[in-house]
C-alpha cells in the first residue's frame, strides 16, 4: 500500500497535465442556436479563444439566411475565469512534480514539504476543475453577449472531462496525505 501512495502524485500529475492539454485542444464552448431564434446555426470557440480571446480560431456553422459555415479568428475577449483555473493547473502541475522530485533527493524534511506542495496541488486542482465549469458564464458576460442567447451557449465537452481530470487530480494527489493522517490516528 505503501509503496503504491508513492505513484499517487505522478499520476496526478498525469492527470493535471492531461487536463492542461485538453483546455488548449479542445472546443471550449459551443453553442446551437434553434430555428426559431433571431440567428439559427450552431458553432464553436476553440480553447484557445476562450483562454486568451482574440486572435483565436472560432468557427460558426449553417446561420439562417446566410448559408454554409465560417471559420475564422476570435476578435473578442477571452473567459478570465478559464485563464485563472489554467494558470492554478500550471501552478499545481510544477507543485506535484516537485512533490514527486523532492523525496527523491533523500534530504531530511523533503517528504513534509513534499506532503504540503501535494496538499497545495490539491486545493489549487480542485479549485480550478470548479472554476472550469463556470466559463461560460464569464465568457458570454466579457464578450456581452444577449442575454436570450446565454442559454444556448454551453462548455465543450473537452473542456467538461478537462474539469473532472483537475478535480480528480486533486484527489488523488490528496491521497497519501488522507492515508497518513488516518495511519497515524491508529
Amino acid at each position: 500500500m505503501k509503496r503504491a501512495l508513492k505513484f499517487a502524485g505522478l499520476c496526478a500529475a498525469v492527470l493535471a497535465l492531461v487536463a492542461f492539454i485538453i483546455l488548449l485542444t479542445a472546443h471550449g464552448i459551443n453553442y446551437a442556436f434553434p430555428e426559431s431564434f433571431l440567428l439559427s446555426g450552431a458553432g464553436w470557440y476553440s480553447g484557445q479563444a476562450v483562454l486568451f480571446g482574440k486572435g483565436a480560431a472560432y468557427a460558426s456553422a449553417t446561420i439562417a439566411g446566410i448559408g454554409g459555415g465560417t471559420t475564422g479568428t476570435f476578435e473578442g475577449k477571452g473567459a478570465v475565469i478559464a485563464l485563472v483555473a489554467w494558470i492554478l493547473i500550471i501552478v499545481a502541475v510544477v507543485a506535484l512534480l516537485a512533490g514527486v522530485i523532492l523525496p527523491m533527493l533523500k534530504v531530511k524534511g523533503a517528504e513534509k514539504v513534499a506532503g504540503v506542495l501535494n496538499l497545495l496541488a490539491a486545493l489549487l486542482l480542485v479549485v480550478a476543475g470548479v472554476m472550469l465549469f463556470f466559463t461560460v458564464k464569464s465568457f458570454t458576460g466579457a464578450n456581452e453577449v444577449n442575454k436570450d442567447a446565454v442559454k444556448y451557449y454551453h462548455l465543450g465537452g473537452g473542456w467538461v472531462v478537462a474539469a473532472i481530470f483537475s478535480i480528480a487530480a486533486g484527489v488523488f494527489s490528496m491521497v497519501p496525505a488522507c492515508v497518513d493522517f488516518v495511519s497515524k490516528r491508529k
